[in-house]
């Protein structure tokens, strides 16, 4: 939430002499994102790493490294892809009524 009122405040779109800096520190907090959920969400923090065009793995880094790390200028970045998929409300309730079946049953 911190790094979207950061980039709000500084419009980059309107600044393009602090454009540079506004982005590569935007991107340098969605390394250390990646980092500090990787323990919670492994798969999804995996993503956004390569998202972010690192060619290692972040299994393999340390927090000195990422923290050191800047995202070089012109870096291209490889199509994002969707982290989480959204799971509807009638799923929800179709599984949560299966859960009390189930729970039903052992009750018996």
């Amino acid at each position: 939430q911190e790094g979207n009122v950061y980039f709000d405040t500084k419009k980059p779109w309107k600044d393009p002499e602090g454009m540079q800096t506004t982005v590569a520190c935007c991107l340098r907090a969605l390394n250390v994102l990646a980092l500090v959920s990787f323990p919670i969400i492994p798969d999804a923090a995996e993503k956004v790493w390569k998202m972010l065009g690192n060619q290692s793995l972040l299994k393999d880094q340390n927090w000195d490294a990422v923290l050191e790390t800047s995202i070089p200028p012109n870096r291209t970045f490889p199509k994002p892809e969707v982290l989480f998929t959204k799971v509807e409300d009638e799923t929800i309730g179709r599984e949560l009524e299966a859960l009390k079946t189930a729970l039903e049953r052992q009750k018996t």
